[in-house]
């Protein structure tokens, strides 16, 4: 396979991941409404910490997964900036 070849099979996943990442922020939009509604906090360092074991267990092959935890601390990261703007919107305090 020629580098053409692999970066056009780069987009093809670079433009899943976009739709699976927006399909995600729609379900942390719930999660800010259901948080807000029941006066949680935004962040939960335990439940954080036992996603990223559990998902970087997905990670077959092991030479990647060192990589992962900071994918999934980035998305993470996002939701919580994206759930406290949602909430402070809903507060009225932006």
């Amino acid at each position: 396979m020629d580098l053409k070849e692999i970066r056009t099979q780069i987009d093809a996943i670079d433009k899943q991941m976009a739709s699976l990442f927006q399909k995600r922020m729609e379900l942390v939009k719930e999660v800010a409404t259901f948080k807000a509604q029941n006066n949680l906090p935004i962040e939960d360092k335990d439940r954080e910490q036992e996603l990223i074991k559990k998902n970087v267990s997905y990670i077959q092959d092991e030479s990647l997964r060192e990589y992962y935890p900071s994918v999934l601390e980035t998305m993470m990261s996002e939701s919580k900036r994206y759930q406290k703007r949602l909430i402070e919107a809903e507060n009225g305090k932006e």
